[in-house]
């Protein structure tokens, strides 16, 4: 089964449907996205300014996950942002702790996943035998460069 997102003219996904390999068959007996991306606007009318992608459903920063052919670097759905810059489908800008958008982060073009510009802190507590859960203070960074993620 081969699976389609239905993208609006803001590269939105607002929509993922799953057609029939046959449906995606060429005159070579071959699959193409275009023939799938043909019969999805036939059937489903699509929209003008509207359009469809093929995905992998099990695809997931660039790899597929049962040894597939990846597509797009990630399964796409409702709300994730298509980006033909990238070839990507991805979550929308992550924000911070107080939900102002993480400016600062970049998406990464080869897995399609939001990078910080600071590494997520790797603190070795195994002598204490726990876990620090850090999260990202986008003003903290943008008063210093060096700063950003923040222990509770």
């Amino acid at each position: 089964m081969a699976h389609f997102a239905y993208i609006n003219s803001s590269n939105i996904v607002e929509q993922c449907i799953v057609v029939k390999d046959s449906y995606l068959l060429d005159e070579n007996e071959e699959e193409s996205e275009a023939v799938g991306i043909a019969w999805c606007e036939r059937i489903l009318e699509s929209e003008s300014g509207k359009y469809w992608k093929r995905y992998s459903y099990n695809t997931y920063k660039g790899v597929h996950l049962l040894g597939g052919t990846p597509f797009r670097k990630n399964a796409a759905h409702p709300g994730h942002i298509y980006d033909a810059s990238v070839d990507a489908f991805y979550l929308p800008r992550p924000t911070d702790s107080g939900g102002d958008p993480c400016a600062s982060w970049t998406i990464n073009g080869a897995t399609g996943v939001w990078d910080p510009p600071i590494v997520y802190p790797s603190d070795d507590l195994s002598n204490v035998g726990g876990t620090i859960s850090y999260y990202w203070d986008e003003s903290a960074y943008q008063a210093d460069n060096t700063q950003g993620w923040v222990a509770p």
